[in-house]
């Protein structure tokens, strides 16, 4: 399952969301997504400029915690942010079943 946070809870102010915090995702009933399945959290890989020879390098994205989806509709679904390792949760985040 691969999913992404598509809107975080609290407003266009909020920039990144905590734990125990509500995030929107895209994925619902129809991709086979049920309340209490838990997801892992990846950031999205950011963009770096080489030092040697300039060129835009794109890091490997990093687990960054989990989220319980706790509420599904036909295309979207609700989670639960259940822990934070490192940044906060930004739109664009990867979610991914855990191996």
């Amino acid at each position: 399952m691969q999913a992404r946070v598509v809107s975080l809870y609290g407003g266009s102010a909020v920039a990144f969301a905590a734990q125990n915090q509500v995030v929107a995702i895209n994925v619902g009933e129809q991709d086979g997504i049920e309340p209490g399945h838990v997801l892992n959290l990846l950031t999205k890989g950011e963009r770096i400029k080489d030092a040697e020879d300039r060129a835009m390098l794109k890091l490997p994205s990093e687990s960054n915690g989990s989220a319980m989806v706790f509420r599904t509709f036909d295309r979207v679904s609700y989670a639960l942010i259940l822990d934070v390792r490192s940044t906060g949760v930004r739109v664009g985040d990867r979610l991914v079943t855990p191996e």
